[in-house]
Formats: C-alpha cells, sequence, structure tokens
C-alpha cells in the first residue's frame, strides 16, 4: 500500500489508523485510489479496546435484517481477509473461529429455565478433543457445567472491586 502523508489531493480520506482504518485504506489503495491516512497516534485508539468479533446475531435485532445480512457475509468473507494480509505480511492476524458468544448466550438461557451453569476453563483441550470429537472434524472451545447445584456447599464468593475503584465515568 502506498500512502502519501504530505499529497494535497486524495481520492479518499481515512480519519483513523487503527486495524479498521488501515484495512479501508489497504483495500482502497489496492483498487488504484489514492489514500490519505489522518490520525495523531496511529494504532493507539479503538483498535486496542474493541472486542474485535463479528457475531451478527449479537449485534443486530431481529428488525435489523439488512444488517444482519451485512454481519453474515462480513463473517464469511473475513477468513479469506484474514488469510491474505497474512500472506502479504508473514504475520498472524490472531484470526480464531469460535463459538465462545453463542456458549455465553446457551449459560445466560440455562440460568434464565433454572439451571445452574458455568463455563469451565483451564482444561486440556487435546484430551477433550481425543475423546469427543475423534475423527478431529470439531475443536472444543469451552466446556460448560449444567445441572442443579447444592447451594449449602457453594463456597464464598470471592472479593471483587466495586465500579468506582476500578472506573470513572468522563
Amino acid at each position: 500500500m502506498r500512502v502519501q502523508a504530505d499529497s494535497p489531493t486524495a481520492d479518499v480520506l481515512v480519519i483513523g489508523a487503527g486495524v479498521v482504518g488501515l484495512a479501508i485504506a489497504w483495500r482502497a489503495a489496492q483498487r488504484g485510489l489514492r489514500v490519505t491516512l489522518a490520525d495523531p497516534s496511529p494504532g493507539q485508539g479503538a483498535t486496542h479496546v474493541a472486542a474485535g468479533m463479528l457475531a451478527p446475531l449479537a449485534e443486530a435485532s431481529y428488525a435489523e435484517r439488512e444488517l444482519f445480512r451485512l454481519g453474515i457475509e462480513s463473517l464469511r468473507r473475513y477468513p479469506g481477509f484474514a488469510a491474505e494480509l497474512t500472506e502479504l505480511t508473514g504475520l498472524p492476524t490472531g484470526l480464531r473461529q469460535t463459538g465462545t458468544l453463542q456458549v455465553a448466550y446457551l449459560i445466560v438461557a440455562l440460568r434464565a429455565v433454572g439451571l445452574d451453569t458455568g463455563p469451565m476453563t483451564g482444561f486440556d483441550t487435546a484430551k477433550a478433543d481425543a475423546e469427543f470429537f475423534p475423527d478431529g472434524r470439531f475443536k472444543s472451545n469451552v466446556l460448560i457445567n449444567i445441572g442443579y447445584g447444592d447451594r449449602d456447599k457453594l463456597f464464598p464468593r470471592s472479593p471483587r472491586f466495586s465500579f468506582d475503584e476500578i472506573a470513572k465515568i468522563v
């Protein structure tokens, strides 16, 4: 990508040189457009705080069908985009295609109907995969427990910070 910082004219002005801004500038430059990037601190903005997920079911309500379709199409295209970027740079993008958000929705739904449930992390994924998915077609992401717990056998909740101790509304 050829970007000119002091070019007096441009076909496209991209404000923000984080992950999304750079991706837009890269694609525009690939199509022959002259691109100017404007950012006082490239790569230091929202890129560091964004969740970075494509989750069409979570990001659009059922009334937003066009947004949902766009999300589904983005989800379909993104692995190819990430592979192209890795091929060009030789650097991994960190793309992981997991169902973590769907697991969270399942846990919420199970709790809503009265079941005790929660994620179980720290397990040996290779052993779990060998046991439950011996053909290798699937990989585990998270295990969840589901059932009816004995409230009398629960240990006290660990200490937590209050909102005011860790955050400030500005």
